[in-house]
């Protein structure tokens, strides 16, 4: 996986395996900006900003530090740094950025709970100067403008040789093995699909029973967005109908042409304004995730300056996007850009992010395009010259253009067909497999920026060469998926890996340190004492404990959230793309609570208090866990009570002893609403709210 700030981990890793590590990961720096007539900007940019959306902000606030998330407002956030920033930069509005998310425990692992949008005045105020200022205040953990994104396509004459690109890529040859699933949906996230077309009808995913969804909408005075739940695209723009067909027209209907995913569903997912402005990437991604997409197809890209603190920042921000795509098991793969430059020097994201798939173009001849962005960060390649597909306006037009925008498509719809054959894979898995098949034909003897055009029928039909593991299972100090109630102290961790590719030797598991920027840890809050674990040699199918010791170091984000550790798995001398290669696996551990461990000076000792910790995950949709804590041996009684005090539900009751405990609620009888945990002991009662929807 691709990651801008691996150099530690690299490092660590180097000493333990004697090299240097790369795999579908790799330190990138980076980029320009791309000009041209897709570089569209709206009427009220500053003129020094024209990819950043005037008057608002994205922010990502931290959960300590008083927020009171439940009622927040521009005048109260319950932290009077922040209400005085707000008040002098006359903050008009904030609104959650998903307040109603699906997967709510997904989304609250890597943050996006706790991301919320702001308007402020656009006269004099610099959206990059705004987001610098507001990182320097305490509460506030990330921040970014909003973004605009480019398109990766150039408009080319249409009378062209149609859909070459299925010989190109073997694409007909795969299909003898594996034509997709309906139950694979790959979400297109772009300026809108025509829905209605008659090569794509049948082939759309319905969401709700709505053929697709608007995330943009009408923009408001504030420009803040409306969501539809109409994709079609606004009069004049093709881009997303285009890259719907090249992976998902509908094959056999004798009817223009055929798309790479065969049986694979289109969700239709605009992200534009009116003016064809793509605004809403991220947000697009997020509800991909939240309706159930397989693979997301990204075919538009941001230039940031990572030489920039605030570029940085703004890439930070907008990968823990990526990351819960991946935390769901989601592949999102994104067209390389079409500014002709080296992106190991100059980035184009979502290209350059960790966990991304990026695809460059190639022509009729397996050269490589001339406007493709190239190098080691661009994993694959795929045709992206004259390539014919579906249009728009019109249930029957049909174009064909240029473009990283198209290799991108057609390549989403070979993972479709990649993960129909092995549904047990995760993103990674499937993302290598396409990189390890490729072809060698793009530049042969500069393997290193161009490494190969995809080969669809080599991707479904050669057995992976490497190993992969995926976790299984894990225990903290002996307990099943326990959990971390107390700060300075050390846990001990076992982690069960399954080797689910290759056969493999010399394979290990790496327990990656913190870093000061929380790269490998988002809630940062832990040391690692013992951080290798060696596994060996494992046949497919074959498992492998990997035991470590870390301690909780307390500035995490404290009870009721969860602390994410990140493994680094290498493969002793397997390579791809002709580096050394390693997977980054993550386990998140339930916090129960914010206690301190004192060590007595003889052996050790837990002071314990009396408390009832909050429920996780919560809200809660099934079961959820709650810990409490009682200071010395007593009876002790927990209950679920409604809002009027009435008894539902005993989870426990009798003599408790002194120490932790744990207890499980199932909310499956409780209708929608909010309810009570209550601890009764003799030192008093003690309550927590917790929240049921189904």
């Amino acid at each position: 996986m691709k990651k801008t700030t691996l150099f530690i981990l690299l490092l660590a890793l180097s000493l333990l395996c004697g090299t240097g590590l790369h795999g579908f990961a790799q330190t990138i720096t980076r980029g320009a900006n791309r000009s041209g007539e897709n570089n569209r900007t709206l009427s009220v940019s500053p003129p020094n900003e024209p990819n950043m959306v005037p008057g608002i902000l994205y922010i990502q606030l931290k959960t300590k530090h008083g927020i009171d998330f439940e009622h927040l407002s521009p005048s109260h956030t319950g932290n009077a740094e922040l209400d005085n920033y707000f008040s002098t930069l006359g903050v008009s509005k904030i609104y959650p950025f998903d307040a109603d998310a699906k997967n709510y425990a997904v989304a609250r692992r890597h943050g996006i709970d706790r991301m919320y949008v702001i308007n402020f005045p656009i006269e004099g105020n610099s959206p990059r100067d705004i987001a610098d200022k507001i990182l320097t205040l305490d509460a506030v953990e990330k921040a970014s403008p909003r973004l605009i994104a480019q398109k990766c396509y150039t408009p080319n004459d249409p009378d062209v040789p149609k859909q070459y690109a299925l010989d190109k890529m073997h694409i007909k040859d795969a299909w003898g093995i594996s034509k997709g699933s309906a139950n694979i949906i790959i979400a297109d996230i772009d300026e809108g699909v025509n829905y209605t077309h008659e090569d794509l009808a049948a082939n759309i995913y319905k969401i709700d029973g709505h053929f697709g969804y608007n995330v943009v909408g009408v923009v408001d005075a504030g420009n803040n967005f409306n969501p539809t739940f109409d994709p079609m695209p606004s009069a004049g723009f093709n881009h997303g109908t285009m890259t719907s067909g090249c992976f998902g027209a509908v094959v056999d209907n004798n009817k223009g042409g055929a798309g790479t995913g065969f049986n694979c569903k289109i969700m239709a997912i605009r992200i534009s304004d009116s003016i064809g402005t793509l605004l809403g990437g991220w947000e697009g991604i997020h509800y991909a995730v939240e309706h159930g997409a397989k693979i997301i197809n990204c075919s538009w890209g941001i230039s940031l300056d990572l030489k920039k603190n605030g570029d940085k920042d703004y890439f930070d921000f907008h990968q823990a996007i990526i990351d819960e795509a991946l935390d769901t098991g989601a592949l999102v793969v994104a067209a390389a850009g079409n500014a002709g430059v080296n992106i190991d020097v100059s980035t184009f994201v979502p290209a350059a992010m960790h966990g991304v798939l990026s695809v460059g173009a190639t022509d009729q001849n397996d050269n490589p395009a001339g406007f493709s962005n190239y190098g080691h960060a661009v994993n694959v390649y795929a045709p992206g010259v004259n390539i014919f597909s579906t249009s728009f306006p019109g249930t029957s037009a049909y174009d064909s253009e240029d473009g990283t925008s198209f290799s991108c498509p057609l390549t989403s719809g070979v993972a479709g067909l990649v993960w129909f054959k092995h549904t047990d894979w995760l993103p990674q898995f499937v993302a290598r497999q396409i990189i390890q098949t490729s072809d060698n034909v793009v530049r042969p003897a500069d393997r290193t920026h161009f490494w190969g055009r995809v080969n669809a029928y080599n991707a479904v039909s050669q057995q992976p060469s490497i190993p992969g593991l995926e976790i299984t299972d894990f225990t903290i100090d002996g307990v099943d998926k326990g959990s971390l109630q107390y700060s300075n102290k050390q846990y001990s961790l076992n982690v069960t890996f399954k080797n689910i590719l290759a056969q493999g030797s010399g394979i290990q598991a790496v327990l990656v340190p913190a870093t000061n920027d929380g790269t490998f840890a988002p809630n940062s809050g832990y040391t690692v004492e013992q951080g290798s674990a060696n596994l060996g040699t494992m046949n497919s199918s074959q498992s492998a404990t990997g035991s470590y010791k870390f301690t909780r170091d307390g500035t995490d984000n404290g009870a009721g959230t969860q602390l994410e550790l990140f493994f680094a798995i290498s493969y002793g001398n397997a390579t791809v793309e002709g580096r050394p290669y390693f997977d980054t696996l993550p386990i998140y551990i339930n916090i129960s609570g914010d206690g301190q461990y004192v060590s007595s000076g003889v052996g050790e000792h837990n002071s314990f208090t009396t408390q009832l910790g909050v429920a996780y995950p919560n809200p809660v949709s099934g079961s959820a866990v709650m810990n409490y804590e009682i200071s010395t041996t007593e009876y002790a009684k927990i209950s679920i009570c409604d809002v009027l005090g009435r008894t539902l539900n005993i989870l426990s009751e009798g003599i408790a002893d002194e120490g932790q405990h744990q207890v499980h609620f199932d909310s499956k009888n409780l209708e929608d609403g909010v309810y009570f945990a209550k601890l009764e002991t003799a030192e008093g009662t003690f309550t927590k709210r917790i929240v049921v929807v189904h």
